[in-house]
């Protein structure tokens, strides 16, 4: 879930993750402003979820 979510789903977005969406881009996007980036971490722990780094190598 990246750019929009704040507009379209606002307080929605956790009910997203709880629905089985598993992928969700924090901070800025490309080409639009996004949520703090605190803010989405915060609500991935108050789900219980835990976050995954890029593989770069």
């Amino acid at each position: 879930m990246t750019g929009g979510r704040q507009l379209n789903l606002r307080s929605l977005q956790s009910m997203a993750l709880a629905g089985g969406m598993n992928g969700v881009m924090i901070g800025n996007y490309l080409t639009s402003k996004g949520s703090d980036p605190h803010d989405d971490l915060t609500m991935l722990r108050d789900l219980g979820r835990t976050r995954t780094m890029p593989n770069v190598q």
